[in-house]
């Protein structure tokens, strides 16, 4: 197996006073022999000693590691690597914790990013809603107006988009709360075609 760089994770908890400090290491992170399996058995039971909220959340963090495990296994590369760790850290669903940069950087992932000049909030109907539109930008040449409601992104129904969104960022970073992800996935950097309910 090939061997290679580890990449650490920082867990600022919130539920409770046993945080991981910046800069703790699992035991195997400094030794540039290590395999990729046992740098993510190292990561996973740290985690899994230290977080105090699987049983609040209702994670099955057993089964996280089954399934994750054998992908931390067949990485070829650091990136192949890092992208199972932070798939492992945004299991904790934890807003706090996040992957940061250790022998490795952490990888790039594909997020969208065309940004189409507003940003909504959603409403008592579960809609995204236009709260701001950005001056001189596309949205405002197209039209957009504060309070028109968003019914559709790229012709699927706009509450499907958004938990596609929603879904697609869940695997990379961790939320505490689907509001929050929600709010966050309708802020903006989505595919361009918005299409709108008028401002009444």
């Amino acid at each position: 197996m090939r061997k290679g760089a580890i990449l650490l994770a920082v867990v600022l908890l919130t539920c409770a006073s046993v945080p991981l400090e910046a800069g703790e290491r699992p035991a195997a992170a400094g030794d540039s022999e290590v395999s990729y399996e046992e740098a993510f058995i190292d990561l996973y039971v740290t985690l899994e000693n230290r977080y105090p909220c699987f049983g609040l959340k209702g994670i099955d963090w057993r089964e996280v590691g089954d399934e994750l495990l054998p992908r931390a296994r067949a990485a070829a590369t650091d990136a192949e690597f890092g992208i199972v760790c932070m798939e492992l850290v945004a299991r904790l669903e934890d807003s706090h914790a996040q992957l940061l940069t250790g022998a490795a950087p952490v990888p790039k992932v594909d997020w969208p990013s065309w940004d189409p000049g507003f940003a909504c909030l959603i409403d008592d109907a579960g809609r995204p809603v236009v709260y701001h539109v950005d001056r001189k930008g596309p949205a405002e040449s197209a039209g957009v107006r504060a309070g028109m409601a968003v019914v559709s992104i790229d012709g699927e129904d706009a509450a499907e988009a958004l938990e596609g969104i929603m879904a697609f960022t869940r695997r990379y970073v961790g939320y505490s709360s689907d509001r929050y992800l929600r709010y966050r996935a309708a802020g903006g950097s989505t595919p361009p075609r918005w299409r709108f309910l008028p401002t009444r």
